[in-house]
């Protein structure tokens, strides 16, 4: 689907997950200046904002998450309701393959980055136009 910057944020309600509505309501933000190409099943945790650049492509079943439980000390983790989040920017011209993780910790994602299908994003990627793939994902190239 094609996504023109007046009807992106109702299009884009159905594919928004609120798993922490208490949390940090309604963050989703759209920076869309043309198009932006969604495939199906794909889902943002709204936890967090996410910024969206022009031209940002999303395979089928890509998960983009902004938040995480903490895991530490010996409470019993069902009991620990301590959230942490970041905010995520998915800057211009990124492709993301399906079935793809973007994970809480990785806040940024470079200008023409192409995430290869099935990868596990666990950092941020600085580095411009470069190729990662991989579980934890890492740069196997460059599109320059």
């Amino acid at each position: 689907m094609l996504l023109e910057t007046r009807e992106s944020f109702r299009i884009l309600e159905r594919f928004c997950r609120h798993p922490h509505k208490d949390v940090n309501k309604d963050n989703l933000y759209i920076n869309v200046k043309g198009v932006m190409s969604i495939s199906g099943e794909v889902m943002f945790d709204l936890t967090g904002k996410i910024h969206i650049g022009n031209y940002v492509m999303l395979g089928d079943e890509v998960k983009i998450f902004t938040h995480d439980h903490e895991a530490k000390g010996i409470v019993p983790l069902l009991l620990n309701n301590k959230i942490v989040w970041r905010d995520k920017v998915i800057n211009d011209d990124v492709w993301i393959f399906g079935r793809s993780s973007i994970l809480m910790k990785c806040e940024v994602i470079a200008k023409g980055v192409v995430i290869g299908h099935g990868s596990i994003v666990t950092k941020s990627i600085t580095e411009e136009y470069s190729i990662w793939a991989g579980n934890p994902a890492r740069q196997v190239g460059t599109r320059l």
